[in-house]
């Protein structure tokens, strides 16, 4: 394995290490959440946190460090990792999206939530550009994307993914008193990311308009 891969592993790692702690203190031991749960259910969330985090460390070093190949190399893989987390958060989720798992997001006739709908149909635009994204670097389609019209496919996803995660976990959000072990929902922390990362994305687009 050379350097480039043994950094991202570094990173990639460490980002999943600290998301599923996170997600295991707070759902099984302060929220009561059965430890059966944990393998499918709570790791879950920890494969969405980790998903954006990776995602957006990806695109926020390149704006605010010089790039060179080594570097570059690390974020690809960083990016692709969190591609592939984002992609397995969306299978498990799909997998357990129903009310007796989630039932604030289904109404008394089992159906979904205005709220939850927009939630559902963000994250699945989202998850198609984030692919088209990482198709865009593949030598078979790498010539019909412009660095430009990567980026903005790349910004359009994440902009989905925020409202993805508003729409989601809002209502929460605004009740500290019943958050578990007092510790912010996962979807509040992801958020909180999501905005750091548009803020750097602004910045990095407003720099390349000046030059």
């Amino acid at each position: 394995m050379d350097k480039s891969k043994k950094y991202a592993a570094f990173i990639i790692i460490l980002s999943f290490i600290i998301s599923a702690a996170y997600a295991i203190v707070r759902y099984n031991v302060y929220g009561g959440v059965l430890w059966s749960r944990l393998p499918f259910y709570v790791l879950n969330k920890a494969f969405a946190l980790s998903g954006i985090t990776l995602l957006i460390i990806s695109q926020i070093l390149p704006s605010t460090t010089k790039i060179k190949t080594f570097k570059q190399e690390i974020l690809k893989h960083v990016g692709i990792s969190g591609f592939l987390f984002i992609l397995i958060h969306a299978a498990f989720s799909l997998l357990l999206f129903r009310p007796a798992v989630y039932p604030k997001f289904f109404d008394e006739n089992n159906w979904l939530t205005t709220f939850a709908g927009l939630s559902m149909l963000a994250g699945v635009i989202a998850l198609i550009l984030l692919w088209i994204y990482n198709m865009s670097f593949s030598l078979l389609y790498k010539e019909k994307f412009s660095t430009r019209l990567k980026q903005n496919i790349f910004n359009a996803a994440i902009i989905l993914n925020g409202l993805h995660l508003f729409f989601m976990g809002y209502s929460g959000w605004l009740e500290p008193e019943k958050w578990f072990g007092k510790l912010p929902p996962i979807t509040l922390i992801a958020f909180c990311i999501f905005i750091i990362g548009m803020i750097f994305l602004i910045y990095k687009s407003v720099s390349n308009t000046k030059r």
